[in-house]
């Protein structure tokens, strides 16, 4: 069947170029050309549809495999102490090189887990900062009296006690 098919194509492709000069050795008029329709921009997106395919067939079926196995390979015990490692980077970045500039920041974490040894993946950086900013947002409605320490409703240990000038009065 395959040698079927090859010799068809063969003849085919010896057809397509021998009909053109064929028609040009009987010194028949020059046809004219036909238009030119520029096909680069289908076959661009056509490329791009399948590399996006391939691209999200790779996220679902090769990276929670993976994810699966590195899970296996590690302890929770390491798996925390890499949180910790992380958590630790994440707030001496926030302390070095100030609020703002997070590509900074995470370049520093990243630099700084390489250089320990440590291969962790943006989504434990990123919880990490979620964490601290949590806990940030946590201090400071405790700071501000949005929150209550003791637990007790009708005491607010916060608030500055400027009840005591206008009894005075």
């Amino acid at each position: 069947m395959k040698k079927i098919f090859a010799l068809v194509l063969a003849f085919i492709v010896m057809f397509a170029l021998l009909c053109p000069a064929l028609v040009y050795a009987e010194g028949a008029a020059t046809p004219e050309p036909a238009p030119l329709i520029d096909l680069t921009g289908i076959v661009l997106s056509v490329v791009r549809l399948l590399f996006y395919a391939l691209l999200a067939w790779l996220v679902k079926a090769v990276i929670p495999p993976v994810r699966r196995w590195l899970d296996a390979k590690t302890t929770a015990e390491q798996r925390s102490l890499m949180y910790q490692v992380v958590y630790e980077l994440v707030n001496a970045a926030e302390q070095t090189i100030g609020s703002g500039r997070g590509s900074d920041k995470l370049a520093y974490v990243r630099q700084a887990l390489r250089e320990k040894g440590f291969d962790v993946d943006l989504d434990m950086i990123e919880a990490a900062v979620k964490q601290m900013n949590d806990e940030a947002e946590e201090r400071m409605l405790t700071a501000l009296g949005y929150i209550e320490i003791d637990g007790d409703p009708g005491t607010d240990e916060t608030e500055p006690a400027a009840t005591a000038g206008t009894e005075e009065e």
